[in-house]
């Protein structure tokens, strides 16, 4: 055992304002006072003395009130009050007496040959006893009756049937006294020795036999374990089997005639004991444990709150306690408060009480007012301090407002196989006010265990927390917004509820603005289903830097129909490898997200933009993870996605990007598409937008692309095994056409065609014929040992620029000879070539070649003037080389960061002299995607794009 546990009298171990608690008494429990607040307790401290414990103040009560011939009377049974007033019976001798915390009672004078008293009311005016009846054989000894005492008034319950041996056994009476619960066994001997036992409840002098209901009479027995205060709730365990291996237990509430058996928790094992021993005054909670046989013997305590099973430390967690501060003995349940918030029970000879938050349920499922008491159960308005719940069972109904609520959070659902109704909350231009108490708690919860279906109306929700819609076991939630809806917590749609498309919980805007301030997840376990609907009108906003995901390890998806979408962090769809998420904008839908989208991260991932909605995105990847999977289509006139910085199309997953039917993409960065991607479009491919706001020249100089149409990218890079089904790609003024893969697709350039890439060597296969116009440029770099290529299977027509240049820090091979270019044919000529001295071009009828004639002069080797900064190759397969000029001497801080801004790698720090360095970075454990190298000196700073393809 912790050390905790042996302070003085009491040591809280975790306690939140207005939420739960959890202490240890470190004496031995005996009972409690209705309320949990008094406990009677018997001293440790070597005296066995008997005490009441109260706000950690120990009262003794072991001087004598009734016998003062003896200090050490025997106590028989005990019980207390709310105030912390006693009240036992004793024996001093032959005597009996009662002690009702003000007045002696001398058992002896109120009943003849009364020998016992079996349990005493919480205020002390009531009891039950045993009485003795001399037998008419005087052969069979006496016969035991029982009496109930209630405030001096002796009722005399009757002994077994005449002729045959037996007893009664009152093992329970209402704190009212009005009802007693018990059995009786009778013995008749002739014409044989036969025992029949009957279980009864005996109310107001009415006795009503309580059957055997879920075995035989044979192998079993019932136990009552607990009556409500006006003895109208019976709670019973039917025990089954007495050998360890056979042994179980059936535990059920009866009340009217009617038994209600308690479910078994679904998380504990199939053959563990489950049981209830104390139940809240209206018998909405009843406390119980689960236990199963393990090394030590595992005790778990269990609360059922509207027949819904918990386990206790589940619930103190979640209002609050720290679990971690629980002790590690098995906490055995022995007492429910009235009210259902005090558990009580014992832990290795101590005494531990947990109170949960004071709540309260809409009793039952009739429209009402929220401010009328009578509706609630207990029967008091919720306020700021209450956990709330709206989970009756049966009709549809509603809870109108009449005045601003706050609560700390509220709930709705009902245990899973009631029916669920679906309950309205008319706000009527009002505002709900959501606080939790504890970072542990949501604001509001939709679906907790059972199913729950809410409708907001007409007015504001301020939740001050999470938001969970659909949280555990396999419940659902359904949540419809038609208010201005602020979600400060986290937004969670199924975290942890299984379900199919059929049966996803839902968060439905129909109208108005929901605001999730630190994001949302959509399909947050594996096996859970979530779904977002955005209607037209309404609005969905994250307006802080917080990034969420649909498909998190579940299935998530999100549909925004005439609605509007604004996120400002970055947005992930299909982020581990059991999720699977899809975005899907329609009807003119309007989306926007300022940070990074993924398509796919580890999972499947699907974005939809059709019938002319549009999506503004920064950078994009698409297919991120090996094994990921992303889907991207864009259909329709009007449909449109612009992207401000980098689309990576398949870079480690599969992926397909489809713009088709008169769609419009705008990517104001690079397009690669690499290995496992595919590019499909039925229009031309434009390259050189430098932002998505205004046109694009195409090769003709006509403007081809803004705001208004087609397909437009600043430069697009080709991996090999990328795939495009494009009518055709055109590179005007600005546009950059590079990668070492293959192409299918006749190019036009009046940009930049690069082979390899800047700073890297590569072959670029052609399978469609080539256009170079007048300002179009062909750039080849030239290595030490190979150069850039480009193959053409068909006709190239030439023109514009031959630009060729070694390949920085490389020194090309004197008399080495390259075919920088081959076709078909070659027609046409290039209108000027320039090449440094030391590299010969010359131009046949199907070929380009280069020859290094000379040395060519490094033009690194002289001092630089100026800040440089460049990375070669790049894209990066494993490693690439990193040099910098730096002009004078100084500081240098060089780093890489991601598209997030977090620093991956730190490459060269500290005082470097003036000149051209080289680093040597490696990639390995780095995700494909892109990167910026960042050199940081007092002459300035550089930045450069680096994408990594893994």
């Amino acid at each position: 055992m912790r050390a905790l546990l042996f302070g003085l009298l009491l040591v809280p171990l975790a306690s939140v304002a207005q939420t739960a608690s959890f202490e240890i008494i470190p004496e031995g429990y005996i009972g409690a006072s209705p309320d949990g607040s008094a406990l009677l307790v018997r001293l440790t401290d070597g005296t066995f003395r008997y005490a009441v414990w109260q706000d950690g103040e120990v009262t003794s009560i072991i001087e004598p009130r009734c016998t003062p011939t003896s200090s050490f009377p025997t106590i028989l049974t005990f019980a207390v009050s709310n105030e912390g007033v006693a009240s036992w019976a004793e024996r001093d001798g032959a005597d009996y007496f009662l002690w009702d915390g003000s007045t002696c009672h001398t058992t002896s004078d109120l009943i003849p040959e009364s020998t016992f008293v079996t349990h005493i009311s919480p205020d002390g005016r009531s009891a039950v006893g045993v009485y003795r009846i001399p037998p008419p054989d005087p052969m069979q000894g006496p016969r035991t009756g029982r009496y109930l005492w209630n405030e001096g008034a002796v009722t005399l319950l009757p002994p077994p049937t005449e002729g045959g041996r037996g007893g009664l056994l009152l093992s329970r009476i209402s704190d009212d006294g009005s009802t007693v619960a018990g059995s009786e066994s009778v013995t008749v001997f002739e014409p044989q020795q036969t025992t029949t036992t009957t279980y009864f409840l005996q109310r107001n002098g009415t006795r009503t036999a309580v059957p055997h209901r879920f075995s035989t009479p044979n192998d079993d027995f019932v136990i009552f374990e607990d009556l409500s205060p006006d003895g109208s709730i019976a709670l019973v365990r039917e025990q089954t089997g007495t050998a360890t291996e056979d042994l179980r237990y059936t535990p059920y509430t009866l009340q009217g005639g009617q038994a209600t058996v308690l479910p078994a928790p679904s998380d504990v094992p199939a053959d563990a004991l489950i049981n209830a021993v104390a139940l809240s005054a209206d018998g909405s909670r009843i406390l119980g444990y689960a236990s199963w046989r393990s090394v030590p013997v595992t005790v778990e305590p269990i609360l059922w709150d509207n027949l819904v099973p918990r386990r206790v430390v589940d619930l103190l967690a979640e209002q609050g306690v720290d679990p971690s501060t629980l002790p590690d003995a098995r906490l055995t349940p022995r007492f429910i408060s009235d009210d259902g918030r005090v558990l009580i029970g014992t832990s290795s000879g101590t005494t531990w009480r947990a109170t949960l938050a004071q709540s309260a349920s809409w009793a039952e499922a009739t429209s009402g007012f929220f401010d009328d008491p009578g509706r609630w159960a207990p029967a008091r308005v919720p306020d700021a301090t209450t956990l709330t719940r709206l989970a009756a069972t049966g009709a549809d109904y509603t809870v109108t407002l009449r005045d601003d609520q706050p609560l700390p959070t509220l709930t709705v659902a009902v245990a899973p196989e009631d029916t669920a109704p679906t309950v309205t909350l008319d706000l009527d231009g009002r505002t709900l006010t959501l606080a939790p108490q504890s970072d542990a708690l949501d604001a509001l919860v939709v679906g907790d265990q059972g199913d729950g279906t809410l409708f907001l109306l007409d007015g504001t929700v301020d939740a001050n927390g999470g938001v969970t819609i659909g949280r555990a076991g396999s419940a659902q939630g359904r949540l419809f917004a038609d208010v201005t809806f602020q979600i400060d917590g986290p937004l969670v749609v199924a975290d942890g509820a299984a379900g199919t498309d059929e049966t996803a919980s839902t968060l439905g805007i129909i109208d108005g603005t929901t605001t999730a301030a630190l994001g949302f997840d959509v399909g947050l376990q594996a096996g859970t289903n979530g779904f977002i609907a955005v209607e037209s009108g309404a609005t969905l906003q994250v307006p802080a830097d917080a990034p969420s995901t649909i498909g998190f390890a579940g299935t998530g998806q999100v549909i925004v129909t005439e609605g509007f979408l604004s996120h400002t962090g970055p947005l992930t769809l299909g982020r581990l490898a059991t999720g699977q998420g899809a975005l899907n904008l329609r009807s003119g839908a309007t989306a926007l997200t300022t940070d990074s989208l993924v398509v796919g991260l580890a999972g499947i991932g699907e974005l939809e933009i059709l019938g002319g909605s549009g999506l503004s995105t920064g950078p994009a990847v698409l297919g991120s993870q090996a094994g990921s999977v992303a889907s991207v289509r864009l259909a329709g006139a009007g449909s449109e996605w612009d992207v401000a910085g980098d689309l990576l199309n398949g870079i480690d997953g599969a992926a397909v990007l489809e713009v088709i039917e008169g769609a419009s993409l705008c990517v104001s960065g690079l397009g690669l598409t690499g290995e496992q991607g595919r590019f499909v479009a039925d229009d031309t491919i434009v390259l050189g937008v430098s932002d998505c706001a205004s046109n694009v020249q195409d090769s003709s100089g006509s403007e081809r692309r803004g705001a208004n149409g087609g397909i437009a990218l600043g430069g697009l890079t080709v991996a090999a095994g990328g795939e495009f089904v494009v009518p055709a790609i055109e590179v005007g003024p600005g546009g950059v056409l590079d990668g070492a893969g293959a192409l299918a697709v006749p190019v036009t350039n009046g940009g930049t065609l690069a082979p390899g890439g800047r700073d890297a060597l590569g072959t670029l296969a052609l399978s469609a014929p080539l256009t170079q116009t007048t300002d179009g440029v062909l750039a080849i770099e030239v290595g030490t040992d190979s150069a850039d290529a480009l193959a053409v299977d068909g006709a190239v027509t030439l023109g514009g620029t031959l630009r060729v240049t070694a390949l920085p820090g490389s020194t090309p091979m004197v008399g080495a000879s390259y075919d920088v270019l081959t076709a078909t044919t070659l027609t046409g000529a290039f209108e000027q070539i320039e090449a440094p001295e030391g590299l010969s071009v010359s131009v046949g009828a199907t070929a380009v070649t280069v020859t290094i004639t000379a040395v060519v002069a490094n033009e690194d080797e002289a001092l630089p003037t100026a800040l440089a900064l460049r990375a070669y190759p790049n894209p990066i397969a494993t490693q690439a080389t990193l040099a910098y000029n730096v002009p004078e001497a100084g500081p240098v801080h060089l780093a890489l960061y991601d598209v997030l801004g977090r620093a991956v790698a730190v490459l060269a720090t500290g005082r470097q002299a003036a000149g051209t360095h080289e680093v040597l970075f490696a990639a390995a454990g780095l995700p494909s995607g892109v990167y910026v190298a960042r050199l940081e000196t007092e002459r300035g700073t550089l930045t450069r794009r680096l994408t990594l393809v893994q």
